[in-house]
């Protein structure tokens, strides 16, 4: 309908341009007009011009309103459709929660059960510890008195078979021959007097060994290993290997120090090898409290004559040429 009427509008807009166009040529050529016609027909295309730029702008309106409507309806639908998901969370919101709070508090339940199932064993391992303490404890005690039982028992023992001391023993060494004397056959044979520790100081080292000496244990030994700062009598003979002495205990009195000349157990071994201390070992061997139970009170110089052997390539170790303990006997109550 606007497009007719901006039809109209555009038709009698150019008829009106055509006449005023006629008019002038007209009035060119002689003709004069009244100017209330001239006024007239400048006014009415005033308003013909007006109409049409009305109807214009009414179309653009239009047709903008139109666009907008569109937008509008599309918005709208855009909106319900958010809303309809509002509505859904809405609904959704509760639910959630209830499974937010189901989730803390078994969370909570399994922290609670998780910190006692640890109490549990933090404490079951606190009383296992306590019981094993308490066992180790009861077996150091019974340890204690067992070892001052047998240290009574051993003094008692030495002093009803050796009697009272200063306890000495002697032992006779054969060496072998000089290597540069090939027609001598015969070997040399030393002594070393040794000099037991007090009974009250070292009572079962003691007791141990001058045992075996009675029995002739070390008879047949070889100090066949020279370890720089020891040497160490082993038993060489098959007899001798096949029996086991050890000490029972591993006895240590800081009082009577690992000095140079003086005779220990090997920790290993305890009892069935010993050494004499070729140089002072008090610090080496009194921290690793290895039994110190005599000293060499004669015969210095046997025992450097033992320290100078050496392996065949001039080197501490096992030897090959080395001094065996061919006799040994207990001194009683000798006076020096």
């Amino acid at each position: 309908m606007l497009k007719e009427t901006l039809s109209r509008q555009l038709a009698i807009t150019t008829n009106l341009l055509k006449n005023r166009k006629s008019n002038e040529k007209n009035r060119n050529n002689g003709f004069s007009h009244d100017s209330f016609q001239q006024k007239s027909t400048t006014k009415l295309l005033t308003i013909t011009f007006l109409t049409l730029l009305f109807t214009v702008i009414g179309l653009q309106q239009q047709h903008n309103c139109v666009f907008y409507d569109k937008e509008m309806n599309t918005l709208l639908k855009e909106m319900a459709v958010l809303e309809d998901e509002y509505k859904a969370l809405q609904e959704e919101i509760p639910q959630l929660q209830s499974f937010m709070e189901f989730q803390n508090k078994r969370s909570s339940q399994d922290s609670k059960r998780q910190c006692n199932s640890q109490d549990s064993k933090r404490q079951s391992l606190e009383d296992e510890a306590k019981k094993k303490l308490n066992s180790f404890s009861k077996m150091v005690e019974n340890e204690i008195e067992l070892r001052e039982e047998l240290v009574h028992q051993v003094q008692r023992s030495t002093l009803y078979s050796y009697g009272k001391g200063p306890y000495k023993v002697e032992m006779t060494l054969e060496f072998p021959s000089p290597s540069n004397d090939s027609t001598s056959s015969s070997t040399l044979t030393e002594e070393i007097v040794i000099e037991m520790a007090p009974l009250d100081m070292m009572p079962y080292a003691v007791s141990f060994f001058l045992n075996q000496i009675y029995d002739g244990f070390y008879n047949g030994h070889a100090f066949d290993i020279n370890a720089g700062h020891v040497m160490i009598a082993t038993p060489s003979s098959p007899q001798n290997q096949a029996i086991v002495q050890k000490t029972a205990i591993q006895e240590h009195n800081p009082r009577y120090p690992h000095s140079q000349y003086t005779l220990g157990f090997t920790t290993k071994e305890k009892g069935s090898n010993f050494y004499i201390s070729t140089q002072d070992n008090t610090i080496a061997h009194g921290h690793s409290r290895e039994t110190c139970f005599a000293k060499v009170v004669q015969g210095f110089h046997t025992v450097d004559k033992l320290s100078n052997m050496h392996t065949p390539n001039g080197h501490y170790g096992l030897l090959t040429n080395y001094a065996t303990i061919i006799d040994t006997r207990i001194i009683l109550n000798s006076k020096d």
